[in-house]
């Protein structure tokens, strides 16, 4: 399983809970220092730290072959990436784009282009194309009338949409 976020909360969380159950993890996130940490929390038999940017098109699918050849498959891919802000109507609107580019470059962008990725990745390991992604959501994505929500949210409902869309093509 390859865990994209592994570094934060929800990332490490899971990365342990898969390892727990038996499962071979490579995890990945943009800061070395916090994979290593884990790696050797979890043990080198059971994770692999492999930094990277998944929001990068050239990285992506590098990490998911380092993943592969790590363990001698790649099953799944879990995305667990971005960051959290309040975004209100009354900020100005420097400060909401501000937010709305970092949300897209935090959770939009990485969830496309791991996915579209990997979804590549795994129709050329097989020949059914077998292989699972997951995205980690957010209650947000659903919920407008949620205060504050006007970044966060509709980034992670956009995130759920592709990742339909991709399982229909």
């Amino acid at each position: 399983i390859l865990v994209a976020g592994a570094s934060g909360d929800i990332g490490r969380v899971l990365s342990r809970e898969f390892v727990r159950a038996g499962a071979c993890v490579a995890l990945v996130s943009r800061t070395e220092s916090n994979l290593q940490a884990l790696q050797k929390e979890l043990g080198r038999m059971s994770s692999r730290a492999l930094p990277g940017d998944v929001s990068n098109p050239e990285v992506a699918p590098v990490l998911l072959e380092a993943a592969r050849k790590c363990f001698g498959r790649l099953d799944a891919v879990v995305i667990s990436v971005g960051t959290w802000d309040r975004l209100g109507a009354e900020e100005s609107l420097t400060r909401a784009v501000e937010l709305m580019d970092r949300h897209y470059e935090t959770i939009m962008r990485p969830v496309f282009v791991l996915a579209y990725a990997a979804q590549q990745f795994f129709g050329g390991q097989s020949a059914r194309g077998e292989g699972l992604i997951a995205n980690i959501g957010s209650h947000t994505a659903i919920r407008t009338h949620l205060p504050n929500n006007l970044s966060y949210g509709p980034a992670k409902a956009g995130s759920h949409h592709f990742l339909l869309a991709l399982r229909d093509e």
